[in-house]
């Protein structure tokens, strides 16, 4: 994925060079990007569930004691 950013960076800001990039690339580009970001999304709510999980459960036994 870091070489594909890379080249669309290249690309993009070539100085005054053709683009070897079609707009079909770019829409795939735009999709892996959007496929990472849900993932993130998706592991991000998990780790905070788990974070909040693990206060609660340290809450509950210092409360025990």
């Amino acid at each position: 994925m870091k070489d594909a950013v890379d080249h669309l960076i290249n690309d993009l800001l070539g100085a005054g060079q053709e683009s070897s990039l079609s707009a079909h690339d770019l829409r795939k580009f735009q999709f892996e990007l959007a496929r990472h970001q849900a993932i993130k999304t998706m592991l991000d709510a998990k780790v905070s569930f788990a974070i909040r999980m693990f206060e609660r459960n340290d809450c509950l036994r210092s409360s025990d004691q």
